[in-house]
């Protein structure tokens, strides 16, 4: 099995683009604050820009915004800043969907967004690529069966879960070339859950190698900068004595270090009240 690359071209042309545009336009306005501010001052929200009425619109709005800057540095950097972005990421995201919940959510847009992807386990996956644990498996047990299991160690449902995951395209996807690549990513994952579940070190290699070639190919303005995926899949391996060399650059390191460990005092969302006048 050929070894993949290190750093993709794709890649290094994103982060190229990334550090071009902060060149020419400067550094990036705080947009979290910006958005909590206008989540608190409706009515300084600038004209065309829809008024932020409801907390779990804000927290799904800043959760964009946290993993834009993530990403940003990761690819300008490559260091450790990015590990607090990406806990804020998903903290917000699960803070917006409990919300979602409780309360009525006013942007229309949003609310469809929450919907979709309420059952997404990309969430899930940053959780456990940050070492918040215990907040994966409470997200978990009330929104993904398959990785509830993965986290609790109950393979048997695990199982037949997968077992249910289809193998190979359907003739109506295998039309859609430009789609070709999203549609595989849903095959490719199952079947790193297969191996995962099997315990075969050499299969899931196989497997998530498999997987990453397939991002790989993507446009390089739409390329991964973290794979939550596979760094999730890489830690819960490990929790089973499977060790694996993959060594990416969409794999940062340090996200595969245990102690590391967010500082809750000085990491957190800002807390924003029930109603804004």
């Amino acid at each position: 099995m050929r070894q993949l690359v290190y750093k993709p071209p794709k890649w290094i042309k994103n982060a190229e683009s990334s550090l071009l545009a902060q060149k020419k336009y400067g550094e990036r306005p705080d947009v979290a604050a910006m958005t909590v501010e206008q989540f608190l001052h409706p009515e300084q929200t600038p004209e065309g820009i829809p008024v932020i009425k409801d907390r779990a619109t804000c927290y799904f709005l800043l959760q964009n915004e946290y993993r834009f800057q993530c990403e940003l540095k990761y690819m300008q950097e490559q260091n450790e800043d990015c590990f607090s972005f990406a806990y804020l990421s998903a903290a917000a995201y699960y803070r917006a969907i409990t919300l979602s919940e409780q309360e009525q959510i006013t942007n229309i847009a949003v609310e469809r967004a929450v919907a979709n992807y309420a059952a997404d386990a990309g969430c899930i996956q940053t959780l456990i690529a940050v070492n918040e644990w215990e907040e994966a498996k409470a997200l978990a047990q009330d929104r993904h069966d398959l990785y509830a299991a993965f986290l609790n160690g109950d393979d048997e449902t695990a199982g037949a879960i997968v077992a249910q995951l289809p193998e190979s395209l359907d003739q109506a996807e295998k039309k859609f070339k430009a789609y070709l690549i999203t549609f595989q990513k849903r095959i490719l994952e199952a079947d790193v859950y297969r191996a995962f579940l099997s315990g075969d070190a050499a299969a899931l290699l196989s497997a998530m190698t498999a997987y990453i070639r397939n991002y790989r190919r993507q446009p390089w303005d739409y390329s991964v900068v973290i794979d939550m995926f596979s760094t999730a899949m890489l830690k819960l391996a490990r929790q089973r004595g499977i060790e694996i060399d993959l060594n990416i650059i969409e794999i940062p390191q340090f996200f595969l270090d245990e102690s590391h460990r967010i500082d809750r005092n000085q990491t957190k969302l800002p807390e924003l009240p029930a109603v804004c006048n």
